[in-house]
């Protein structure tokens, strides 16, 4: 058998060359597997990493160790200390945590791995792991100090190289876990409809449901078949002072004639009409209603969605497409995320660092801004938006009426800015401004909650101010060139580690001067509060409102608040993004008390509106779950803003039952007093694990409809109390009978979105001694069912919902889109055999009629 050797000469080679051949070692040959062995250790998970020699030839390393990297989102337990944690002795394999989910696994010479065998090693990881998506995908391995060579199966779906979560310790998070995955049955139910509507009535439903009269009778006129766009429609526009803010009144004649007609004549209020009057042409036939029908004025100002570009980098194209479908629904704020630890995402032209360093990912620190996270691929390709597409997006989006609000994180979350500057510093000539972001004599050893360890900016040197001046100077330079003044930015404030600045002696020098003398966490409060004095006064300076992420505005050290009028100038606006509504952390007073303190409040409620959270709980479902295990549709739908509180009626993180009455007292739910400060809501997605396009696709549509809805109109049923107020269900029937009838025809064929398909229901209808007949749901009517039976590749439409099945068999279901051209996840089901007893098998969760709908989840090749 031959032998994949490397020579002393080759070992001498890399010291002086990364140009080294990809095979040197037989590493080429490398395949990995990454599983949960339990999610039950003490707090902790055990997690199996498998190296595997899928080549025809042994390897033989002769004397090198071999590096393998990767993300892993669960900290190595003792891996963050200098020396690592030796998972391994013979040979020895020692874990070092690098930054952020960034962790070296080094495998001892000498390390040896005949053809056809593997080599597995157990970690201890932090926390718990449920989903294929917590599983990153890229890794890197490494001979000696050689080039890093990607292994191949590791840049395929999840599924190809993560071990199937299919006991409960795999996909419950503890043994209090009380979310389980959902049964066919529980789909089933789910997808049934209670309420089912006429289509006259489904077709005035608009998505957000925009007019408060389109009555369509019986004896109903049209106009003539209009064959051009809504550009070239006979449209002319008006004034009427009787109509509300952004309120329109649309008049439609019978020689097809429009007259829209608003209190102000602006071009918000035209693309709001031209928006409902897009819908009206694709549901009536490039027809319309003869009449007068009126708007309803939008129920809040802010109307938001936000898209992280830092984390995963998507391009101009893909931001224009996520605006056009906003225009469609009549959302009017994009928030785009442009900073995180992992990368900067936007050009600023005085500090071209920043995305010279700030925007790559590299092994060698001293050339980027951060070592590969959240298994992005290693790449050349721009990764950022140049200061001209940064202008165009601005410019599209404002020809749309949507403001541009971009986000820079800080003091927190800015790991890639404080390594780009670090590296201009160094590369520095006398003269150059400094712009460094942190106290060089700053020791402190920390890890922020995303296990980073030097990533928040210190507020106690002069130059960070310096740079985020420069900063906000820049991007207000692009807005007015691309004639969409920059009313506010966004300066984040979240998640900074208590004990980031407690060695500064910039800060201790600070706290001196204030005659602070107290815990770290009063002194770090006091430091955080100065901070935002002086973000205030630029704020004013530069004129521009103020955005932060509810943590950076609260007190620690009384959990209220900042005073407003203490810590902001007269003339700033600032507004506060509510997030905290997972009701047993508390914090849940905050949105109320927010508003109360003369904040303006955007609700956008993790449990909720969070796009980044899976559709349901399956561990196939992509998406973070820190919130809630997951939100479908209808959680989304449910949301109500104006009533808040009696959101905490359901459950919580875990599953277990909470109520209003159980939660609330009167200092944990404050009253709402200054009700005009509630000025919107929005749908943020964080980008962990999107991406591509068709990741935010699937992420986003169809729940950010329902978002859209909630802006746009307050419900009858929102003002009532429980997790399932009268009306709700019927209300949310005629939605969904909406979004299939015509919004889902409408993302696919005119905007070629991919929106979640969800797996299909079933339910047992008849059965005898040797067979069973299932009867299927799908979400959306159009959409169809197929079947693949155990040991077959074919697939069967089961195109009337129902099939017959022999008992004792396997088969195999999934969700197709209604022409047949994608498919969901592939759900496993065994057809019981003859006995009708219940189950015991924990694996199960649900029978029907005694028998069990059995849940497993198996990696095969059909899954997507």
């Amino acid at each position: 058998m031959g032998v994949h050797r490397a020579s002393g000469l080759a070992a001498f080679i890399l010291t002086l060359s990364l140009a080294l051949p990809s095979s040197l070692g037989g590493l080429d040959d490398i395949q990995a597997r990454y599983g949960v062995l339990s999610n039950w250790e003490s707090g902790n998970l055990v997690s199996n990493l498998t190296l595997i020699n899928a080549g025809a030839s042994d390897i033989d390393t002769d004397g090198l160790p071999v590096n393998l990297y990767l993300c892993l989102i669960r900290l190595v337990v003792n891996s963050a200390n200098e020396n690592g944690t030796v998972v391994s002795t013979t040979p020895r394999v020692t874990v070092h945590h690098l930054d952020g989910c960034a962790h070296r696994i080094q495998y001892a010479a000498p390390f040896t791995l005949r053809a056809g065998e593997s080599f597995s090693v157990n970690l201890t990881q932090r926390l718990w792991s449920v989903a294929y998506t917590d599983v990153m995908r890229n890794w890197y391995i490494q001979l000696g100090n050689g080039t890093h060579q990607l292994i191949q199966n590791t840049n395929k779906d999840q599924i190809e190289f993560a071990d199937p979560f299919d006991t409960e310790e795999k996909y419950l998070r503890s043994p209090s876990d009380f979310v389980l995955p959902l049964t066919l049955e529980d789909r089933y139910d789910d997808q049934k409809k209670v309420f089912e509507a006429k289509k006259d009535e489904i077709k005035v439903r608009l998505i957000p449901d925009t007019f408060e009269s389109l009555n369509i009778s019986e004896t109903q006129k049209y106009t003539p078949v209009y064959n051009s766009s809504t550009t070239q429609l006979p449209i002319s526009y008006d004034m009427d002072p009787s109509l509300g803010t952004d309120q329109f009144k649309m008049q439609v004649s019978a020689d097809g004639s429009i007259v829209i007609s608003s209190s102000t004549n602006t071009s918000s209020v035209r693309n709001i009409a031209l928006s409902a009057l897009t819908q009206l042409l694709e549901r009536f036939g490039d027809t319309l209603p003869v009449g007068t029908h009126v708007g309803k004025t939008p129920r809040y100002q802010y109307r938001g969605f936000m898209l992280d570009l830092a984390r995963h980098f998507h391009d101009k194209e893909v931001i224009k497409r996520q605006l056009e479908l906003m225009w469609r629904y009549r959302l009017n704020s994009l928030h785009l995320h442009l900073t995180d630890d992992e990368s900067w995402a936007i050009e600023i032209e005085d500090i071209p660092e920043l995305t010279m360093y700030g925007s790559r990912q590299c092994f060698n620190l001293s050339e980027c801004g951060n070592y590969p996270q959240l298994g992005r691929e290693l790449t050349n390709s721009k990764q950022y938006l140049s200061k001209s597409e940064y202008i165009e997006i601005v410019q599209f989006a404002d020809s749309l009426d949507i403001t541009v609000i971009p986000e820079i994180e800080l003091p927190g979350h800015a790991t890639a800015a404080i390594q780009a500057m670090k590296i201009r510093h160094q590369n520095s000539s006398p003269g150059d401004v400094d712009y460094r972001l942190h106290d060089p004599l700053n020791d402190a050893d920390y890890l922020s909650v995303q296990y980073f360890t030097q990533g928040a900016m210190n507020p106690c040197v002069d130059s960070m101010y310096t740079f985020v001046q420069t900063v906000v100077e820049n991007l207000q330079a692009y807005h007015e060139e691309a004639g969409q003044p920059l009313n506010i930015i966004h300066l984040a404030g979240d998640e900074v580690p208590e004990n980031a600045w407690t060695n500064s002696p910039a800060c201790e020098k600070i706290i001196s001067t204030l005659g602070v003398d107290a815990t770290n966490q009063d002194k770090v409060n006091t430091i955080r509060i100065e901070m935002t004095k002086k973000l205030g006064i630029m704020a004013g300076e530069l004129n521009v409102s103020l955005a932060f992420w509810e943590d950076g505005l609260i007190n620690k050290t009384s959990t209220l608040p900042m005073d407003r009028d203490l810590v902001f100038p007269a003339n700033v606006t600032v507004y506060s993004w509510i997030w905290q509504t997972v009701w047993e952390w508390w914090g849940g007073d905050r949105a109320f008390n927010m508003a109360n303190s003369g904040y303006k409040v955007v609700m956008a409620p993790a449990t909720r509106y969070y796009m980044d959270h899976p559709h349901e709980p399956h561990p196939r479902e992509r998406g973070y779950y820190w919130a809630v295990r997951s939100t479908s549709l209808r959680r989304t739908f449910s949301f109500r803003p104006g009533n808040y509180y009696a959101n905490i009626d359901g459950v919580t993180l875990y599953g277990n039952p909470v109520t209003q009455k159980q939660w609330c007292t009167p200092w944990k739910c404050p009253e709402l007093v200054n009700k005009e400060n509630i000025v919107g809501v929005e749908a943020p997605l964080f980008g962990e694990t999107i991406q591509t396009a068709d990741n935010i696709d699937n992420n986003v549509y169809p729940r950010l409809l329902a978002v859209a809805e909630r802006s746009w109109s307050e419900a009858s049923w929102e003002k009532l109390g429980g997790e399932n107020p009268p009306g709700l269900q019927e209300d949310f029937d005629l939605f969904r009978q909406s979004v299939e009838m015509f919004e889902v025809p409408a993302l696919e064929k005119i905007h070629s979105v991919k929106y979640h398909l969800s797996p299909p229901g079933a339910s047992v209808i008849e059965e005898d001694e040797s067979m069973q007949m299932l009867q299927f749901s799908v979400e959306f009517k159009g959409q169809g069912v197929l079947v693949r039976k155990e040991g077959s590749d074919q697939l069967t439409d089961a195109t009337d919902l129902t099939l017959e099945y022999t008992k004792g068999t396997q088969v195999f279901f999934r969700t197709r889109n209604n022409d047949a051209s994608r498919h969901s996840y592939e759900i496993p089901y065994y057809v019981p055999g003859k006995s009708k007893s219940k189950t015991t098998n924990p694996a199960n969760h649900a029978t029907n009629s005694g028998v069990a709908l059995a849940l497993v989840f198996l990696p095969t090749f059909y899954m997507m």
